[in-house]
């Protein structure tokens, strides 16, 4: 349904668990600025990364969200040498304003000062096999919620094209814990199977009830 021509809403049930999720896209963007590269500064080898989403926080930070993380060095000729890639990793930065330097900022990372995985594989899937990317999220009433999809690797393809769409779900945490738990506890907890719905679905606060 159309409400006003600013602003599109789809309702999308799930019937094995009987909840309803609101997807509103508002397309009213005034002006776009290239910020450069983001986050080069940092302690934890991060030389590149993809799928770059940022979620506003309550106390003016914003959680920046990644699909894939190349840690590593750049030679001087600006040859990347990749040593980990890690998925679905994230950072918490002290700004939400775009127009400041995004220069204070704090990878999520583990024991061992590494970027950490905010949503891990689950014991049955093979991280040879299966990757999180973690693509949109929001908060409301203390809750994170993580839109995210679950990618298959094809083994006898090249990339960029080895890999295909096997699920999505989404992921709560509380914060600033940031401790996520997938909702659904079956399927590998993913809500829609396959590529449905899969890149470029936003997560987005509503108080709408059906």
């Amino acid at each position: 349904r159309v409400p006003n021509p600013g602003r599109v809403n789809f309702l999308v049930r799930e019937n094995s668990c009987d909840s309803w999720l609101k997807i509103m896209i508002v397309p009213k963007i005034k002006t776009t600025k290239d910020l450069g590269p983001l986050f080069t500064k940092n302690r934890v080898k991060m030389i590149g990364q993809d799928c770059a989403c940022s979620v506003p926080l309550p106390d003016q930070k914003s959680l920046w969200i990644f699909g894939d993380t190349f840690l590593g060095t750049i030679d001087k000729t600006g040859r990347r040498n990749i040593e980990e890639m890690p998925n679905n990793t994230g950072l918490i930065c002290e700004s939400q304003n775009a127009l400041r330097a995004f220069d204070k900022f704090d990878y999520l990372t583990d024991e061992f000062g590494k970027p950490r995985q905010l949503l891990p594989l689950q014991k049955n899937e093979d991280s040879e096999i299966y990757r999180i990317w973690a693509m949109a999220g929001t908060f409301t009433r203390d809750i994170l919620y993580l839109f995210f999809i679950r990618v298959k690797i094809i083994s006898e393809m090249f990339w960029p094209y080895k890999f295909e769409a096997a699920g999505s779900g989404l992921a709560v945490a509380k914060y600033p814990d940031l401790i996520f738990k997938r909702l659904n506890q079956k399927d590998h907890g993913l809500f829609w199977p396959e590529a449905n719905p899969n890149f470029g679905v936003a997560v987005w606060p509503s108080t709408f009830d059906p």
